[in-house]
């Protein structure tokens, strides 16, 4: 059985997949299985359908992981042939941390 968080995580995004509205019309969850079992407190087997839904919903979209900020530092350096943007010293402060998804989004970084 998965983590309770890591499934209402991944409920989370199948809701906000495809539709900024969260319409559970759309939802593929909703309308297969049992509108009521989202909009109430779902028992044992219910929660067990849910979860294996939930689960196998983000087996097939995965979500973006992004790289870097030294991956993207160094890519931005080799394509453009330029001076490094930062120091070694500023570099190691930022170089494991991953980009976030809005930062990536508006520098138009794909994910890995």
């Amino acid at each position: 059985m998965a983590e309770f968080k890591e499934v209402c995580k991944q409920w989370r995004r199948m809701c906000a997949h495809g539709s900024e509205d969260y319409a559970c019309a759309d939802c593929k969850m909703y309308s297969s299985i049992d509108e009521s079992v989202c909009r109430g407190i779902p028992d044992e087997d219910e929660a067990k359908v849910i979860e294996s839904f939930v689960m196998s919903w983000a087996a097939e979209h995965p979500e973006p992981v992004y790289p870097t900020w030294e991956q993207y530092f160094n890519r931005i350096r080799i394509n453009n042939g330029c001076k490094p943007l930062l120091t070694d010293a500023e570099l190691l402060k930022v170089v494991c941390t991953p980009i976030q998804a809005d930062i990536a989004q508006k520098l138009e970084i794909e994910p890995k």
